[in-house]
Order: structure tokens, then C-alpha cells, then sequence
């Protein structure tokens, strides 16, 4: 290769950097942002980080809420079927989304958190953990959201802790 190809190249690549470096500090979200998804049938998540729409790392991990149904041996379905939960720019500005469904899982995570503090048995841990998992699946996230408040009451109710605004 000659060395004016070389620099022409390495010139082209460093306007690059720059646009997209300029881009991001005016608050471009685009340029550069993480998405998180949840799996409905499993509760499972997926994190992609995205440059430029392009997608450059993806993970799948297993959340609380998907540890505590296995641990239950509630069954899931193998299926995968993702539902954007976050979405994160990773700019220097940028507005932080969060999705329906990541108020449903921070509300579910708040119902494992209260059936932790009641010490509830596995047995009423599990009849919880269906209906949410059900809902989850079939129910749109509002819906979804709406049980998770109710359940929250019925199992502060339940337990006598008075840890829920029960006016939800």
C-alpha cells in the first residue's frame, strides 16, 4: 500500500471519529446506545450496545425474576420473544427511555423483594410467580404493570407488613 493511501485513510477515519465524537456531545443519542429487552416467556434479558444503529455487543442474561421462576420450576417457554424494556444513550446528553415493560419489571422485582421480606413460603411464592409469569406473556404491558400493583397490595395485605401505599 502507498503511504499517501495510508494517510488518506487514516485522515478519513479520524473525521470519522470526530463527526460521530461531535455528534454524541451535542446529544445525538443515536451515535451510541444500550438497549435492554426482556424475554415475556422467560424473563430472561438482552443488553445490545448499538454505534451508529450498528449493533456491536449483545449479551443475554438471566434476570431475578427469571432465577426465581426456574428456581420455582415454573415452566417457560422456549420461544424467545423480546419486548424493549430501556433504552440508555450513552452520550454525553441524551434522554434515558424506559419502556412499558421496564416499569413492569421493576414493579415485579419490587413484588420478589416484598415476598423476600415476608419470608413467604415457596408454595405462595410460586402461585405469585405464575400469575405474573402468565401475565407477562399474554397481557399487554399495562396490564401486565396493572397485576403487578394489585398482587403488590394482596401480598402486603396477606403478610400484614403495611410496606404498600394500598391506595394503588
Amino acid at each position: 500500500m502507498k503511504a499517501s493511501t495510508a494517510i488518506k485513510i487514516t485522515a478519513a477515519i479520524l473525521l470519522i471519529t470526530a463527526l460521530l465524537y461531535v455528534l454524541a456531545w451535542q446529544g445525538q443519542s443515536w451515535v451510541a446506545v444500550r438497549y435492554t429487552d426482556i424475554d415475556i416467556n422467560s424473563g430472561d434479558e438482552r443488553e445490545q450496545l448499538r454505534i451508529c444503529f450498528v449493533p456491536v455487543t449483545h449479551s443475554i442474561r438471566q434476570s431475578r425474576l427469571s432465577q426465581e421462576a426456574r428456581r420455582l420450576g415454573i415452566p417457560l417457554h422456549p420461544r424467545r420473544v423480546w419486548k424493549r424494556a430501556y433504552e440508555e444513550p450513552l452520550v454525553f446528553a441524551g434522554v434515558y427511555v424506559d419502556y412499558g415493560y421496564g416499569f413492569v419489571i421493576s414493579t415485579y422485582g419490587l413484588v420478589l423483594n416484598l415476598l423476600d421480606v415476608a419470608r413467604a413460603p415457596d408454595t405462595d411464592r410460586r402461585a405469585t410467580m405464575e400469575r405474573l409469569m402468565t401475565a407477562l406473556r399474554t397481557e399487554t404491558a399495562d396490564d401486565a404493570l396493572t397485576l403487578a400493583h394489585d398482587v403488590l397490595v394482596e401480598v402486603d395485605r396477606k403478610y400484614d407488613l403495611n410496606a404498600v401505599d394500598r391506595s394503588m
